[in-house]
């Protein structure tokens, strides 16, 4: 069933890193959403990423998901939605933007909660060819010039 498989979602506090290096096989997986409650660390990202085909990520209420998470997730070389979702004090900064900027095939991205992040790290995004959408809400070091100079194909949602 495991090669078949084109969407999971992961929850539960006895979840654990290796328990995902089985996801390389999963060679159809297009969605993965991790939800709250996990026991993951960062370097649970490295076998998320192995799956060959992975279209969307949500790294849903994390505590502690930072940099470390994003280098293992700007390598996603088919990668075009991410989505973190923070939930306490996260350790995702303008260093994942920066990351994630050199990513081309990302399309749409969404992030909520990061207290860390600033305007500088959210234009470091203008970068992306294919940028559609950019969700930015509860980011408490965020302004609206941030977004000034996104091109007008991007579809920006902002909301402090």
């Amino acid at each position: 069933w495991m090669p078949k498989l084109k969407s999971l979602f992961i929850g539960g506090p006895k979840m654990e890193d290796d328990g995902l290096r089985a996801l390389k096989d999963c060679t159809e997986l297009r969605r993965f959403l991790i939800g709250r409650n996990n026991a993951f660390s960062d370097e649970c990202f490295q076998h998320i990423v192995q799956a060959p085909k992975l279209r969307h990520l949500v790294n849903m209420y994390l505590k502690g998901t930072g940099d470390k998470a994003t280098e293992y997730v700007a390598k996603a070389s088919h990668l075009a939605d991410y989505c973190v979702l923070a939930s306490g004090p996260a350790a995702t900064s303008d260093r994942s933007l920066e990351l994630l900027s050199k990513r081309e095939s990302l399309e749409r991205l969404s992030f909520d909660g990061l207290s860390v992040i600033t305007n500088q790290g959210v234009q470091s995004l203008v970068r992306l060819p294919r940028l559609k959408r950019l969700a930015i809400s509860a980011c408490q070091q965020i302004g609206e010039e941030a977004f000034a100079q996104f091109h007008k194909r991007v579809s920006v949602s902002f909301k402090r």
